[in-house]
C-alpha cells in the first residue's frame, strides 16, 4: 500500500533511510598506494577508511577511528 506524505514528512522519512545507508555521510577522494594502485580514501564521522577503486562498498582497510584522530594533513601528493 502507497502511503501519503506531505512534502516535509517526506523528506524526513527520506532522510531516515539515507542515513542508515553503509556509505551515508562518507566523503570519497581518489588516492594511489604505493603500488601504484588506483583507491578511494574515505572520510566521515567515524573515521578514515579505504576502498577498492571500483567499489566502494568493499573497504580494503580501517585506517583510523575517529577518537584516534586530532588532525588530518593532506597534500597533493598523498600516497599511502
Amino acid at each position: 500500500m502507497l502511503e501519503v506524505f506531505c512534502r516535509e514528512d517526506a523528506m524526513l522519512e527520506y532522510l531516515k533511510i539515507a542515513q542508515d545507508l553503509e556509505m551515508y555521510g562518507v566523503n570519497y577522494f581518489e588516492i594511489q598506494n604505493k603500488k601504484g594502485s588506483d583507491l578511494w580514501l574515505g572520510v566521515d564521522a567515524l573515521g578514515i577508511n579505504i576502498y577498492e577503486k571500483e567499489n566502494k562498498y568493499v573497504r580494503v582497510t580501517f585506517v583510523f577511528a575517529q577518537p584516534q584522530l586530532d588532525c588530518v594533513v593532506c597534500s597533493s601528493h598523498f600516497r599511502l
